[in-house]
């Protein structure tokens, strides 16, 4: 979805105001074809909502707060063109508030499958005054309204107010087409209106320099096949550091479970292409970001653990009949003190000093000069290392996969889910050099396989987990509910049965992604061209 361009109708009605265009001269154009009448100047506040990566306007939809004078309300709208969804008057007391249950249900239910977990964040505030131009024709019937509007922008994050150009709004009256096309036809003709080409919520993102969907968690990089594995790395590596950044006010603040899940996709990513391009890096400072990134997995890793546990505690509370629900309770009182404590944690580990360097030290790397960067491939092509790298992890996958039963060890399918992994961030690292719509299937049936994978790993880890919750309770805290026991019991065992439905799946699973073509094409698109002997010590180092 474009964020430049707006539906005609739109901007049809909407002016943008320069050269200072003085309110007697255009009434004195309309008043040759219609009566015209100023209402008193109101002032106006807009306060536009969504979630920090955008999942509303990702939908074509915006969430805005109204207030004029002693009036306030929320509407839903959609982006594209600007009608109304749904719209609900508030008193002027209310403040729109964060979590989705506390949205008023008209709004909530169109929302809610969209939004999911997410927290509601002011994004951007427009403050001004409007005055409204009435016109009438010789029936004194109100044929259109106008509203002269003067805008300042207010950054939701820093609360910077910036002033950026009046703009005319032609708000048409049903039934008045004709007369609706003779406004038109006159402000066309005054040189000092120009169409507008951005909506409102745009034109106050600009003003900020920001812009509507400025943030997803997805990787797109794009940079000159020629470069040198070193720049190309410095570059991805400087993107999964602004992810962390972006991600870290929130995450600290505790505004919604994802903040810390798209950090920890960050922290991934860095330990993968430290990992695939170690040899890139100086001996030295490779392994001090291996040692670091490392840590940094392990401290954020108790927190997410237990916001995974509550985001999924009503669909495990559903697995059991209404009358044995509440069996829960005590164990969601547990896990909330249990996260509470790994925030705790995690915040000391993301405020300490131990961190700050770590930082300081990417940041050297990143001014270092390439020249200078002692290390084997840090001054490879980086197209021809990429393909070496992705077809190696590939190699390595397929080597993996083919030797699994559903009987094989535990062990076994976590380590084939780590190199899918690998393998996954290789393509999105450097999908820029290949053809989209083969990488989006390849990515798409790796997915697949990740899917299984990685629910398998989940059932694994968490049916232990469970009773070791169990044990913590029963010690730690004196819990004396048998049964809540019973029910987390319960819970597990069905976790060791889906873990070995997973497994038999898992066949299934891979025979579609080992298909053929699917063969084929890692082969066309990534497969080094190699003499044999070579190829041979390239599969033995693999």
């Amino acid at each position: 979805m474009s964020n430049l361009n707006l539906q005609t109708a739109e901007q049809q009605n909407c002016y943008i105001i320069s050269d200072g265009l003085i309110v007697d001269e255009l009434l004195a154009l309309l008043k040759q074809k219609f009566v015209c009448s100023l209402e008193p100047d109101e002032k106006f506040r807009i306060a536009y909502y969504d979630t920090f990566d955008w999942r509303l306007y990702q939908n074509d939809e915006t969430l805005a707060l109204y207030q004029y004078g002693q009036k306030q309300k929320l509407a839903l709208g959609k982006f594209s063109d600007g009608q109304v969804k749904a719209v609900v008057p508030l008193s002027i007391s209310t403040k729109i508030p964060s979590k989705l249950d506390a949205i008023p249900p008209a709004l909530r239910d169109l929302i809610v499958s969209n939004i999911a977990m997410r927290a509601l964040l002011p994004v951007v505030k427009i403050e001004g005054d409007t005055q409204k131009l009435l016109l009438r024709n010789k029936h004194d019937k109100i044929v259109a309204r106008l509203s002269l509007e003067k805008n300042s922008t207010v950054s939701a994050e820093h609360g910077r107010k910036k002033s950026f150009p009046e703009r005319l709004i032609v708000n048409p009256v049903k039934g008045y087409q004709e007369e609706l096309k003779r406004v038109r036809a006159i402000l066309n003709k005054i040189p000092s209106l120009t169409h507008c080409k951005l909506n409102l919520l745009d034109m106050a993102l600009a003003e900020i320099g920001r812009h509507t969907g400025d943030y997803s968690s997805k990787i797109k990089i794009k940079f000159n096949s020629d470069i040198q594995s070193v720049q190309a790395v410095k570059s991805i590596l400087k993107h999964l550091l602004s992810a962390m950044d972006m991600n870290e006010p929130g995450m600290l603040a505790r505004l919604d479970s994802e903040f810390l899940h798209d950090y920890r996709i960050a922290v991934r990513r860095t330990r993968s292409i430290l990992s695939q391009m170690k040899n890139v890096f100086p001996k030295d400072r490779f392994e001090y970001f291996k040692k670091e990134f490392a840590w940094l997995g392990a401290v954020t890793t108790p927190a997410r653990d237990l916001d995974v546990y509550l985001l999924e505690f009503e669909k495990l509370q559903n697995r059991f009949v209404a009358d044995m629900r509440d069996a829960l309770l005590p164990f969601r009182d547990f896990l909330q003190e249990q996260q509470d404590y790994a925030y705790k944690e995690l915040i000391a580990a993301i405020t300490s000093a131990r961190y700050k360097k770590l930082k300081q030290e990417l940041n050297k790397f990143f001014k270092d000069d390439e020249e200078l960067v002692n290390a084997p491939d840090a001054k490879k092509d980086i197209y021809l290392h990429a393909d070496e790298r992705i077809w190696r992890s590939y190699k390595r996958v397929k080597k993996e996969a083919d030797r699994l039963m559903p009987d094989s060890p535990t062990q076994d399918f976590h380590e084939l889910r780590k190199s899918c992994k690998k393998l996954r961030y290789l393509l999105e690292f450097f999908q820029c050099f290949y053809p989209e719509n083969k990488m989006r299937k390849l990515i798409k049936q790796l997915k697949i396989l990740q899917d299984n994978l990685g629910e398998f790993q989940d059932m694994d880890v968490q049916h232990i987990a469970l009773r070791n919750f169990a044990k913590m309770m029963a010690e730690q805290q004196g819990v004396n509910n048998a049964d809540t026991y019973m029910a987390m019991g319960v819970l597990a065992d069905g976790m060791v049965q889906r873990k070995i439905e997973l497994q038999y799946a898992f066949v299934d699973c891979y025979k579609k992604f080992s298909r053929e073509r699917y063969q084929k094409l890692f082969s066309q698109l990534f497969k080094p061209k190699m003499k044999p002997e070579q190829e041979a010590l390239h599969e033995s180092i693999g």
